[in-house]
């Protein structure tokens, strides 16, 4: 019974690893462009600064952690 779970634990630590290297082999593939917005929402840094001049205006400390 002891070497079944060990056989086990073995299988699914090589599956995770295996999803691990896999996930970080596609995430750099999968990377957004620095202008990425400016392609399929031209309008969208605009939008976020100003809702964030906003609520900066309404409460200076968030600034704090909006970093």
């Amino acid at each position: 019974m002891a070497k079944r779970t060990m056989s086990a634990a073995k299988n699914l630590v090589r599956l995770l690893v295996l999803v691990q290297v896999s996930l970080g082999l596609l995430g750099g593939i999968a990377a957004l462009s620095f202008d990425y917005y400016g392609m399929t929402c031209p309008f969208a840094e605009m939008m976020v600064r100003s809702v964030v001049y906003d609520a900066l205006m309404k409460d200076p400390t968030l600034a704090g952690s909006l970093l």
